[in-house]
């Protein structure tokens, strides 16, 4: 139904039918997203709601509710899944890092003590080594955040059908990404950028204490990088120039206009409920 049709719907009739007409209009907007990125993922996007699924059709697949703060995320292996807040999901993966950890510490002083005298003091004299590099590592990393500073280009170029423009991300002066991002404000709504931007960034924050990146190079803020990006537009192409390597870290190849269900943004019918540990934690090995 063209948007000339809905118009003369509205001017050539009484109220009741203009308002009927308004209705019927609204029915049948598209209203999501699906993009699929270099690497074969695919990405539905409806109301705010992001639902990441992996290229591999049995493979794990969550949403995050970025008008909501809420997330779900799905193990296909056990046939379970999560679901709640973003601040349940930043305290467990904190807490089960430091839990894995401990639990490794003390499966390897078990192994120690089966070793020679001899033996384990050529191990525990290992383990000091490695324990003062961390020490001074984390020293560094005391000094400060570094000054992140997001630069708008005037660069543009269509990405997957869609218009984008470049911005540069500077860290302590250094170029450490490209970004180009929609300029589209439809694909604002969808995602809900008014809200991404703060709920990406604290996503990015419990990400990196449970898992940190040795790559990434001290000073790199990816939260606060969010921040800043984010309410810009969501972004397309992203190009790593950490450490002086060029890499592109994802590439939207395809982003096409569709309504998406809400039963998509549903977790998985038949999965059974369970702690967030039990998802996304295996036993250590």
């Amino acid at each position: 139904m063209s948007r000339y049709f809905c118009a003369m719907k509205i001017h050539k009739r009484a109220l009741p039918i203009a308002a009927a007409a308004v209705a019927l209009c609204a029915s049948v907007a598209v209203a999501g997203y699906r993009l699929t990125d270099n690497s074969g993922d695919e990405t539905l996007v409806s109301k705010g709601r992001v639902k990441e699924r992996s290229s591999e059709g049995d493979g794990p697949q969550s949403v995050f509710n970025l008008g909501a703060a809420r997330a779900w995320i799905s193990n296909p292996e056990r046939q379970v899944y999560w679901e709640g807040t973003i601040d349940e999901l930043c305290t467990t993966i904190k807490d089960a890092a430091v839990a894995m950890g401990k639990s490794m510490d003390d499966q390897l002083e078990a192994q120690l003590a089966k070793l020679p005298p001899e033996n384990r003091a050529k191990v525990e004299e290992l383990r000091k080594t490695m324990a003062a590099k961390r020490a001074a590592e984390e020293e560094q990393t005391k000094a400060g955040p570094g000054v992140i500073n997001v630069q708008r280009t005037d660069e543009t170029a269509t990405i997957a059908g869609q218009p984008t423009r470049k911005y540069r991300v500077m860290v302590d002066g250094k170029l450490y990404e490209e970004d180009w991002l929609t300029t589209d404000p439809k694909v604002g709504r969808e995602f809900a950028l008014d809200k991404a931007s703060a709920l990406m960034s604290r996503v990015s924050a419990c990400a990196a204490a449970g898992d940190p990146d040795p790559s990434r190079p001290k000073g790199a803020d990816e939260g606060k990088i969010y921040q800043q990006l984010y309410p810009q537009g969501w972004p397309l192409k992203a190009v790593s120039h950490a450490g002086g390597k060029t890499r592109t870290k994802t590439e939207i190849k395809t982003m096409e206009s569709r309504d998406v269900p809400d039963a998509e943004f549903a977790p998985p019918t038949g999965y059974r409920k369970a702690p967030l540990r039990e998802v996304m934690f295996s036993p250590p090995q």
